[in-house]
C-alpha cells in the first residue's frame, strides 16, 4: 500500500492508502490547494491535480481558480555603476520565508501503472521455469530412475563336479580329473512362467491407436508400461522392397531390466516383449523382417540379439514356452 505524505499547514502527515487521503477530504481537513506528495512521482501536487481526488471536492473548488491579469512589468532599473553586484532574490510569499514546498499542478494518479518490462520480465522467468519443471519431472526423471540404476548381471559359470569312472572288480577305482580352463555354465532351474497367463495379458491390453507406421514406436512403448515392462525406445524403420510388394520393416526394442530381477522376472519381460511385437505386426499386417532386442544398463546398450520375426507370431499364438524364449535370448549375457 502506497504511503502518502500530506503538508496541513505547517504540520506533514503521513497518510496509508488513497482511502486515507478520500477520508481527509470528506472530513474537510485536506482542502483543493493543499500540497500532497505522489510517491510514484516522487513530488508533490495540489490535491485538485489527484484524479482520484477530485470528485470528493466541492463542485466550485474542483478546478484551479482563472489566472490573475498580469501586472505590468516595472521598468528596468538603471544600470549600477562601479562594482555594484545586484542581489538576488528569492521566491515571494507572504511570510517572506520564501516557498518551502515546490508544488506542481498538472495532473496526475495517485497510484503509477505496472511497468511493461517488469510484466515481460514476470512472463519469460514462468517460461523458464515452466521448462526446468518439464525437463526435470519428465524425461530426467525417466532417465536417472529407469536407465542409470540399471546394472550388467554377471554370468554364471561353475566347474563341473568330477564323477569316478566305472572300474572291474578288485582294480583301483580312477577318478577324472577336470581341466583347469574348462568351465560350463551352471544348469539352469527349470522356468516357473505361466505362459498362458501372460499371453492372456497382452491380449487384454487395450493398445494405442496407430493411423502411421512412424506411430507405432511411441504406441508400442506405452502398451509395454501397461503391463510393467520398462522400455526406453521402439524404433521403426522402413526398408526397400520389390516394386509392388509389401515394404520390410526393420523393428528395435530397447529393453531396461529393473536392476535386482530375478532370471524369471527377465525371461517374462522378454515373452511380454515378443508377444507384443508379434500382436502389432500381426494386427497391422506389418512384413517386419528383423526384430532386435537390445538390453541398456546405464543409459549404454549392454547387448544386442536378434530375434526371428517368426518367434514373435509364435509368442503371440501361445506356442512358446518359457525355455523357447530363454534359448532365443541366450547369446545375450545374463
Amino acid at each position: 500500500m502506497s504511503v502518502y505524505r500530506v503538508k496541513l499547514g505547517d504540520t506533514i502527515l503521513d497518510v496509508e492508502g488513497l482511502s486515507g487521503l478520500v477520508s481527509l477530504v470528506k472530513e474537510g481537513r485536506l482542502g483543493p490547494e493543499d500540497p500532497v506528495f505522489i510517491p510514484s512521482t516522487g513530488r508533490w501536487h495540489y490535491a485538485r491535480s489527484v484524479r482520484q481526488l477530485r470528485e470528493f471536492f466541492p463542485e466550485g473548488l474542483r478546478e484551479p481558480p482563472p489566472k490573475p491579469a498580469r501586472e505590468p512589468e516595472p521598468p528596468p532599473e538603471p544600470e549600477p555603476s562601479g562594482e555594484v553586484v545586484p542581489l538576488r532574490r528569492g521566491r515571494w510569499s507572504p511570510e517572506g520565508t520564501g516557498v518551502d514546498v515546490p508544488v506542481f499542478a498538472y495532473e496526475v494518479d495517485a497510484d503509477a501503472p505496472r511497468p511493461v518490462r517488469l510484466a515481460a520480465i514476470v512472463i519469460a522467468a514462468l517460461a523458464v521455469g515452466t521448462a526446468i519443471a518439464v525437463y526435470e519431472v519428465g524425461y530426467a526423471w525417466y532417465y536417472r530412475d529407469r536407465a542409470s540404476s540399471m546394472k550388467t548381471i554377471a554370468l554364471v559359470t561353475a566347474t563341473p563336479t568330477p564323477t569316478p569312472r566305472p572300474t572291474a572288480a578288485g582294480s583301483r577305482p580312477t577318478q577324472a580329473v577336470a581341466s583347469p580352463t574348462a568351465s560350463v555354465r551352471a544348469t539352469p532351474t527349470p522356468l516357473q512362467i505361466n505362459i498362458a497367463a501372460l499371453r492372456g495379458q497382452v491380449a487384454g491390453v487395450e493398445v494405442a491407436r496407430v493411423a502411421r507406421p512412424d506411430q507405432l514406436g511411441a504406441a508400442m512403448r506405452a502398451d509395454l508400461a501397461k503391463v510393467a515392462v520398462p522400455i526406453h525406445e521402439v524404433a521403426l524403420t522402413a526398408g526397400k522392397g520389390a516394386r509392388n510388394g509389401a515394404v520390410p520393416f526393420q523393428m528395435r526394442i530397447d529393453y531396461v531390466p529393473v536392476a535386482g530381477g530375478t532370471r524369471e522376472h527377465r525371461v517374462r519381460d522378454e515373452y511380454v516383449i515378443l508377444a507384443m511385437a508379434g500382436r502389432r505386426a500381426s494386427e497391422l499386417k506389418l512384413n517386419v523382417d528383423s526384430l532386435r532386442v537390445r538390453t541398456l544398463a546405464g543409459g549404454k546398450p549392454v547387448s544386442d540379439v536378434v530375434i526371428a520375426p517368426a518367434l514373435a507370431l509364435k509368442a503371440w499364438a501361445g506356442e512358446l514356452t518359457a525355455e523357447d524364449v530363454a534359448a532365443a535370448f541366450e547369446v545375450r549375457p545374463r
